[in-house]
């Protein structure tokens, strides 16, 4: 393994670089604001330590204080130097810059180990190496020791990679979630912002701004009174107060607040899940300094209510006694699989002619009633009647907004879609019923010997899905062989 790798390097993963680094390198390679550095890999932390590695496992176990001499008195191999101060040198002369601890047990989905291990800022020269020293002491302070054993992870199968970047001079910095960790709402980025560089924030040493956005605009802002705000000074950092006039001031106005929620969807879409991004500003420009998933966020529920979509009257007739109880989740899967498949007559564009509400299957009759009114059908709605109950005197069916040739737009080439569908399948009708039972009994054999959820997974992804597919398409084409000629596309039922 290379003891040293460009920031964005293909071979930068978990293993190699640890979370933080394989975070960064791959926001590197999607072209996202990360500053530029490298990587000191897992293998130079491994080389480092091999001669006393047996000896940490025991302080570990016995006295912690003892793993930071241990490091201390190791000199660095001089090609390990050699190697980590040319990569220094090519970021430019004497840069400063952040040396961050990066562990491969750490920024995972369900651990983060963040603030585990240590973080060096302006950092210049030779005082490099030791900064990447203290890095890998880190591994073993008590509190990331106690994280480790608290969450099953252990001590002999972490390393430590270090990551070197350069320090963005920040004017301000903070945290961005990109869903609310309070309330666990996914619709909602939300940014802590704050003078100086980052660390005040992520400390917990200040008050910052707390800004919130939702559908492209602003919807909440808090000012914080920023006391402390942390600068450079040479060798490193300090926390200085922030000049009164700064202290109650917005760090971010709007234009910039929903220019960093859009860098922050960028890393969520990146990722496929909500993150906690820190960030930071200089003369207008941000940069992501570190990027992990949102550990401990609260589930999304979701309202299973499709009445809130318009004024319509939905039934429950004939449907209901069809799935008498209320359905779980896995079920409203497999019947909105069926309704694409064996009631795609049901799927006119943006129309829901069926719909979940409270769990309960509902069919929309203002869709029906309205394609009947648009097809001047309205006379023959009583075979809707017979299927789904009798409309009680007096009620008016509303119906829905779209103009009658917007209907008809919709309908005509459902019709004609529809008759192919049942043409196509018609054709294929007697080799599936001839091969469905056999094929039904060996998929629940193997349903029945599949020993993890992983593999039920797979063999529903694989086989099963397929399967129910083209039996919904067949059931489909059984029940409408000579509808072409015989139903109405207003109602999709036999006249």
């Amino acid at each position: 393994m290379r003891a040293v790798l460009p920031l964005d390097d293909n071979a930068a993963d978990l293993a190699t670089v640890g979370g933080k680094g394989a975070s960064l390198a791959r926001m590197a390679r999607a072209g996202l604001p990360v500053p530029g550095g490298f990587h000191v890999t897992t293998g130079a932390y491994r080389a480092f330590v091999a001669g006393c590695h047996d000896e940490i496992l025991r302080a570990a176990a016995e006295d912690p204080a003892r793993i930071p001499p241990l490091f201390a008195a190791r000199e660095l191999p001089a090609g390990l130097a050699e190697e980590i101060l040319r990569a220094y040198a090519a970021l430019g002369d004497d840069v400063p810059v952040a040396v961050r601890s990066s562990a491969t047990a750490e920024d995972l989905p369900d651990m983060s180990f963040a603030g585990q291990q240590d973080t060096y800022l302006n950092i210049r020269g030779d005082a490099l190496l030791d900064a990447v020293r203290r890095c890998w002491a880190s591994l073993w302070n008590p509190r990331a020791i106690a994280y480790r054993d608290q969450n099953g992870v252990p001590h002999d199968d972490v390393a430590l990679a270090v990551v070197v970047q350069e320090l963005v001079d920040a004017d301000a910095a903070g945290v961005m979630f990109t869903a609310d960790p309070l309330t666990g709402d996914r619709d909602q980025t939300v940014i802590n912002a704050s003078w100086g560089l980052g660390e005040s924030v992520v400390g917990g040493q200040v008050t910052p701004d707390t800004i919130k956005v939702s559908g492209g605009k602003v919807i909440e802002t808090r000012t914080g009174d920023k006391a402390v705000m942390t600068v450079r000074v040479d060798g490193g950092t300090e926390e200085r107060p922030v000049p009164a006039e700064l202290r109650a001031a917005p760090v971010l106005d709007d234009a910039q607040a929903l220019e960093l929620a859009a860098l922050g969807a960028r890393v969520q879409a990146l990722y496929g899940t909500p993150m906690d991004v820190e960030w930071t500003r200089r003369a207008g420009t941000f940069a992501i300094v570190q990027a992990r998933p949102i550990t401990g966020l609260k589930p999304r529920l979701e309202e299973w209510n499709d009445s809130l979509k318009g004024d319509y009257l939905w039934t429950g007739g004939n449907l209901g006694e069809a799935i008498p109880d209320v359905m779980t989740p896995i079920t409203w899967s497999y019947v909105r699989i069926f309704i694409q498949e064996a009631m795609s007559a049901s799927t006119l564009p943006g129309l829901d002619l069926v719909g979940n509400i409270g769990g309960r299957f509902y069919m929309n009759l203002s869709v029906l009633h309205s394609i009947a009114a648009a097809m001047g059908m309205k006379s023959r709605l009583g075979v809707v009647d017979q299927v789904f109950g009798k409309i009680p005197p007096g009620l008016e069916v509303p119906l829905v907004p779209v103009s009658r040739w917007e209907l008809i737009r919709k309908a005509v080439p459902m019709a004609i879609r529809l008759r192919r569908r049942v043409a196509r399948h018609l054709k294929h009708m007697h080799a599936f019923l001839a091969d469905s039972p056999r094929r039904c009994e060996e998929l629940r054999e193997r349903v029945a010997a599949t020993a993890t959820p992983a593999a039920l997974a797979e063999l529903w992804e694989r086989e099963i899905a397929p399967h129910l597919v083209t039996s919904s398409q067949m059931l489909e084409a059984a029940g409408r062989q000579g509808a072409p000629r015989s139903s109405s596309p207003a109602t999709g039922c036999a006249r």
